[in-house]
């Protein structure tokens, strides 16, 4: 059966909707990882965690990463824990 216009038109928008909420969610968790580890520690994300963050498309990990930040005794800790869970992401 032939889709409409119409109705291919919708299924594009619904598409697009969905994908923009995925992108909206990564997007919050990425920042509020980045905002718990500047508050916590008080000191400057380096540059390579902060570019890792932010390539991040695995929203799994980044929610590990979440719970990393939330209780990891010391940045350092927190840098060890994230190369960790960047290498299981990529395997």
């Amino acid at each position: 059966m032939i889709m409409s216009t119409q109705s291919l038109i919708q299924r594009w928008k619904s598409e697009g909707y969905e994908e923009g909420v995925q992108v909206g969610r990564l997007d919050s968790l990425r920042f509020t990882i980045l905002r718990v580890l500047e508050l916590r520690f008080a000191q400057l994300i380096p540059v390579e965690c902060v570019a890792q963050i932010n390539a991040s498309i695995n929203y799994d990990v980044l929610g590990g990463c979440f719970d990393e930040a939330v209780t990891a005794p010391s940045l350092e800790w927190f840098l060890g824990r994230f190369v960790h869970l960047c290498e299981v992401q990529q395997q």
